[in-house]
């Protein structure tokens, strides 16, 4: 009995060896994926950063472009708006001559102006009222302005007199 006892703990003892081994050897094979997959993770987690890093770069070149442009567009809208403003004081100092053609043309002026600011949402009168908190150029203006209107109702007289 002793030997079959014996034999029977030799198999066992032979058993769990392979079975340790078998479990080493998954263990092993388990540690392997597993440092494969932290290496693969830390590739990606780098590659993540740095398109987050491009990504965040570009979007700060884009908020200052249209800062840039933000500011060139405000610039533009009020140089805009005096434009219209002058075209609009232009218009309504036509309205004093008595020459009905350049009444005419005036309101017609007038009318274009004000359907120019409302497509560029900008509003002469208040244009104008920034562009008059400046007296010496209003009275070169007003001159101008003057002179312009006087040539324009000469030209409207000579014209009527070579009908």
């Amino acid at each position: 009995k002793s030997h079959t006892t014996s034999a029977s703990i030799s198999n066992s003892a032979s058993s769990q060896k392979k079975a340790l081994l078998s479990l080493l050897q998954e263990m092993r094979t388990l540690e392997g994926r597993l440092h494969q997959q932290s290496h693969d993770y830390s590739i990606e987690r780098t590659a993540l950063m740095e398109s987050l890093s491009q990504q965040s770069n570009y979007i700060t070149q884009l908020e200052h472009s249209n800062q840039t442009l933000q500011k060139q567009n405000g610039t533009l809208q009020k140089q805009l708006g005096m434009i219209l403003s002058k075209l609009d004081q232009f218009a309504k100092g036509c309205w004093k001559f008595s020459s009905s053609s350049v009444k005419k043309m005036s309101e017609a002026l007038h009318i274009q102006v004000q359907e120019w600011g409302r497509l560029y949402h900008i509003d002469a009168s208040r244009s104008s009222s920034s562009s008059s908190s400046s007296p010496p150029s209003d009275e070169k203006e007003q001159r101008t302005t003057t002179t312009t209107m006087e040539k324009l109702q000469t030209m409207h007289f000579q014209i009527k007199q070579l009908k």
